[in-house]
């Protein structure tokens, strides 16, 4: 089984997803980097969500946070704009 076709941006921003469930998502292919329509990546969803174990997780499988919105907003400005200031440390693999 793969999850390969899972947009998983949509998947974090529906809220409820556990950090375990997360890790099982990205263990059977689920793109880390891949953005819905709006241009939101999976880090980008966990932010708007201000959940830093979800946070965490991606940048620990990999997610880059160089990555840009639809808005043009890679994940620490996007942070900032939202006023999560406590994420940025975890964005940088510092937390």
């Amino acid at each position: 089984a793969t999850a390969s076709n899972v947009e998983l941006s949509t998947v974090i921003a529906s809220g409820g997803l556990k950090g375990d469930q997360l890790d099982q998502l990205i263990e059977f292919g689920a793109d880390i980097e891949r953005a819905i329509a709006s241009g939101d990546r999976p880090l980008h969803a966990a932010i708007r969500l201000n959940d830093s174990a979800l946070v965490g997780r991606l940048i620990a499988a990999g997610a880059d946070w160089r990555g840009t919105n639809g808005d043009g907003w890679n994940a620490i400005k996007l942070a900032k704009k939202l006023k999560f200031k406590a994420l940025i440390p975890v964005l940088k693999g510092k937390a």
